[in-house]
C-alpha cells in the first residue's frame, strides 16, 4: 500500500474537470496516491451535500424539501 505523500496537493472536488479514468484506474487496482486524495476529496463533498440536503429537508419550503428528500432516497 502507498504511504500518504504529504507534498501532493489535497484533492478539491471535482468543478471544471472530470477525471473519466479514475474508476477504471482504481477498479485494475492501479490507484495511487493522487487517486486516493481525489475519492478522498469526493467523499467530503459528497458529505457536505448531503448535509445540505439534510438540513433543506427539514427547514426548506415543501418544494423544496420533497425534492431534497427525493434526491437523498435517491428517486429521480
Amino acid at each position: 500500500m502507498d504511504e500518504v505523500d504529504l507534498d501532493t496537493p489535497t484533492a478539491r472536488p471535482p468543478v471544471r474537470a472530470f477525471d473519466a479514468g479514475l474508476a477504471q484506474r482504481v477498479a485494475q487496482g492501479l490507484g495511487g496516491v493522487w487517486e486516493a486524495r481525489q475519492i478522498e476529496g469526493l467523499l467530503a463533498w459528497l458529505q457536505r451535500y448531503e448535509r445540505a440536503l439534510q438540513h433543506i429537508a427539514v427547514h426548506g419550503d415543501a418544494r423544496s424539501a420533497m425534492l431534497a428528500c427525493r434526491t437523498l432516497a435517491g428517486v429521480e
